[in-house]
Formats: structure tokens, sequence, C-alpha cells
């Protein structure tokens, strides 16, 4: 089982668009979200090789917010979805990978974060 504490607050997966040129592309915001955590990511882990097979994985989401109902809240599979995404070619291979999630949301008074927790099955 491996285990992370990315020091990070998640953003929600935006509404993708299509470019001229490029196809189909995220937000600049969820862009940059995704190659920020990971980077972390890529700092923090001990092993530097993909998961592979099938996967268990587990996602508690700190963020911190005022009062809970605030607009940049987020939606839990759109946290979830940038997330999943930002750690393809990172910890595995491919999100297909994950037969069984977890997904925690939490408002936090410190300092937001991502813990992730990953098991081969």
């Amino acid at each position: 089982m491996e285990t992370l504490r990315i020091p990070i607050d998640a953003i929600p997966q935006g509404r993708i668009c299509f470019e001229k040129g490029k196809g189909v592309v995220d937000p600049p915001k969820c862009f940059r979200f995704k190659k920020n955590f990971a980077t972390l990511v890529k700092s923090l882990r001990r092993e530097s090789e993909l998961h592979i097979g099938a996967l268990r994985v587990s996602i508690d989401i700190y963020r911190k917010f005022e009062t809970p109902m605030n607009q940049g809240y987020g939606d839990i599979d759109n946290l979830a979805k940038s997330i999943l995404d930002a750690c393809n070619g990172v910890i595995w291979k491919d999100d297909s990978q994950i037969v069984d999630l977890h997904i925690r949301k939490f408002i936090t008074s410190e300092n937001p974060h991502v813990g992730i927790r990953i098991g081969e099955i």
C-alpha cells in the first residue's frame, strides 16, 4: 500500500473545450492544477515505477473554506476527476486500472491537502 499526502488545494475538473489546432483541452486553471499536482506527486513518491494491474484507491480531499457551501467548494466527483487524471502516468498508467475507489471531502481550518492511498489488488 502506497500512501501520499499532497500539499495542494484540489481544483474541480472544469468543462473541457475545443481549441483549433489543439483539439480538446482542459481549462487553464485545471491544466495548471494537474501539472502542479503531478509535479508534487513525483517529488513525494519513493518509487518511480507506475502501478500496473487492478488498483484500490482512497482519496481524502481537505479544502479550506470559511463557509461549507462556498461556490468554489467543488462537487466531489469533479474534484476526484481532476486528481485521478493528474495521476495518470505518474502513479498509475491510466485511471481505468482503478476497480475500487473511495472518495471523501472535508473542510479544514488548516492547510488544504489531498491524501491518497493506493493498493494493488
